[in-house]
């Protein structure tokens, strides 16, 4: 109360001007007190004092409500509002006010001596007065702030007040005033409200603050943000280094947006991205196309673009080097690399310069002797690379190759095929129809088993990547090596003894045989026999020795001082029986060796 009175003082004194009837304007809430003060000193003095009246009046009526008159008051039968009070002084208080004490209070002070000052007619010199416009009012509630979003991504921003007389809005919007001090714009029973609309894009700041002349309230809501459909898609690429395509699609506006990304009707990316923004690398060859397309539940955008092939520097050259004829052709070609230019060299003579083919491949054929230094370049505008290699020699075509073989004294035979040019030469060998390839082996060696048929057909060829040539067809032969000798001596009844001496192996075997040191011929008849008989009728003992040789080995075997007893002859014998026993014995002993010889080489021939 006394914070309202010194406030109200205040407002009159500031309010005061001179020379007029000021007017003073004085608001207050409901419940409060209000001073309406008399600002001027009224005589209280006996047979002099000043006469003083308030009135009360509003748009729809007037009436007095106090008056002071020869220093005693008198109250009206005024039944507007009763809570108020005037003292002697001339202060009129209100006390907890309403809106019925709302209107216009007149306090008008007249001079003494006259007895009708002061009624509604009377007369009197007015020599004070003064007017208070007081005004309750409601104080204003808590705003209600509330943005209602927009399908363009705009939103609708309302300001509300359920309670409060008289409301001034004022809305700021990220620092920024878009209403300031504004009146209601709409009203709902006793609810007043302002609207603005955001046609950008958030986030906001929103403040609503709402007053009147008794009261003062905001509110705030921080970051609010209008989901937005998705604006036009932006396609951005750049070619790499490299040949890939970098590909950017992106959308200005658009709230949680869900990026698709296919290329070549292949779906690479699918995602949802804070920066509107979706990005890939293709490392597959172009051309590509390229569709992307971004949607939330407000709407859906896409964009279709086609690429073709990007750019890329060239690759490592690849030089091919092969030898024709003595010549050297050379090829130099690279596996990537847009519109290559080729330049090429032989011993640092430029035989190509700045070559271009579809093909990235050039060709060239250098006929000049060895060796040589190739050195090829490649390059585009985006780089070039380079290669270079030395190659000695190119092979000649080869001769005819011509077969020689070699008897060894295992019996094995090493068979030689010969050219008189042999670079980088590879060989095949026929042998009685059976093919091997050596690869680089000139040479081949036939196991003695081979020849026990006889002899073997053999022929070779000679092949590099020049020529291939083929020898004629050789018959080959080499003679078995004898076995040692089987030595037997067989005493016969009349003490004489039959010699035999064999082989078990050996081709064209010859035969030497001595009795103490006697040589004993060979049969002329048997030029190539395997065994050799011989009886000795003399007496013995007997130092025996058989050898055997031919053309690649020579053996022999001995028998020391070998006799036969001499038995004496029965008397029941008649000479008839002696000539058939004796007969019998010598064909044991003669044909024992053809069986055991006959056995041998039957088992022989079985295992070839």
């Amino acid at each position: 109360m006394r914070n309202m009175r010194s406030l109200c003082v205040l407002c009159v004194l500031l309010s005061t001007v001179q020379g007029e009837d000021p007017r003073i304007d004085i608001f207050t809430r409901p419940g409060s007190d209000v001073l309406l003060p008399l600002r001027y000193n009224v005589s209280t003095e006996k047979d002099k004092c000043d006469v003083f009246i308030w009135v009360w009046n509003n748009t729809r009526s007037s009436s007095p409500i106090s008056k002071s008159a020869g220093c005693k008051m008198k109250r009206y039968n005024f039944t507007t509002f009763t809570n108020y009070n005037t003292s002697m002084d001339g202060h009129l208080t209100l006390t907890a006010v309403t809106r019925n004490n709302s209107g216009i209070y007149t306090v008008t002070v007249y001079n003494v001596g006259d007895k009708n000052v002061g009624d509604k007619n009377g007369g009197g010199i007015r020599i004070f007065q003064e007017n208070y416009t007081l005004q309750v009012q409601e104080p204003v509630s808590e705003p209600l702030l509330n943005v209602s979003c927009l399908l363009d991504g705009g939103a609708n921003i309302v300001c509300r007040t359920d309670v409060g007389d008289d409301p001034r809005f004022s809305i700021m919007v990220n620092g920024r005033f878009w209403l300031e001090n504004s009146t209601s714009s709409r009203t709902v029973g006793d609810a007043n409200e302002v609207s603005v609309p955001a046609a950008s894009t958030g986030p906001w700041d929103i403040t609503c603050s709402v007053r009147n002349r008794v009261s003062e309230s905001e509110t705030n809501k921080a970051e609010v943000i209008c989901p937005v459909p998705p604006s036009d898609l932006v396609l951005e690429d750049l070619c790499l280094h490299n040949g890939s395509l970098q590909v950017s699609c992106s959308a200005e506006n658009g709230t949680d947006l869900l990026f698709s990304l296919s290329v070549n009707n292949t779906l690479l990316q699918e995602s949802r991205k804070e920066e509107k923004r979706v990005n890939v690398t293709l490392s597959s060859p172009g051309p590509w196309g390229v569709k992307c397309s971004a949607r939330n539940h407000l709407g859906e955008k896409s964009k279709n673009q086609s690429y073709p092939a990007c750019p890329v520097p060239p690759s490592d050259p690849v030089l091919g080097i092969s030898c024709y004829n003595s010549s050297l052709q050379i090829s130099c070609s690279v596996e990537k690399g847009t519109d290559p230019i080729f330049s090429l060299s032989v011993n640092g003579i430029l035989l190509l310069e700045n070559v271009t083919n579809e093909q990235k491949r050039v060709n060239i054929t250098s006929s000049s002797p060895g060796p040589w230094h190739v050195y090829c370049s490649v390059r585009n505008h985006l780089g070039g690379k380079n290669k270079s290699v030395t190659h000695l020699t190119c092979p000649v075509p080869l001769s005819a190759p011509i077969i020689n073989a070699t008897c060894q004294n295992d019996g094995t035979a090493r068979v030689v095929c010969e050219v008189e040019s042999a670079s980088n030469a590879t060989y095949t060998w026929s042998v009685n129809g059976k093919h091997f390839n050596l690869s680089h082996a000139p040479n081949l060696t036939i196991n003695a088993s081979e020849f026990a048929s006889g002899a073997i057909n053999v022929s070779c060829s000679a092949e590099n990547s020049v020529s291939k040539e083929n020898s004629s067809t050789n018959e080959i032969f080499c003679d078995a090596p004898v076995s040692d000798p089987v030595l037997n001596a067989s005493c016969l009844s009349n003490g004489s003894a039959a010699i035999t001496c064999w082989v078990l192996g050996g081709t064209n075997p010859k035969f030497h045989l001595t009795v103490n040191g006697d040589v004993i011929p060979f049969p002329s008849t048997c030029t190539s026999c395997s065994w050799f008989n011989y009886t000795i009728s003399a007496s013995g003992p007997w130092n025996i020795s058989c050898s055997v040789e031919n053309t690649i080995r020579k053996s022999m075997s001995n028998i020391p001082s070998h006799s036969c007893p001499v038995y004496s002859e029965p008397s029941c014998l008649s000479c008839l029986q002696k000539s058939l026993i004796g007969g019998a014995v010598a064909l044991i002993v003669t044909t024992s060796p053809l069986l055991i010889a006959y056995f041998y080489i039957g088992q022989n021939t079985k295992k070839e």
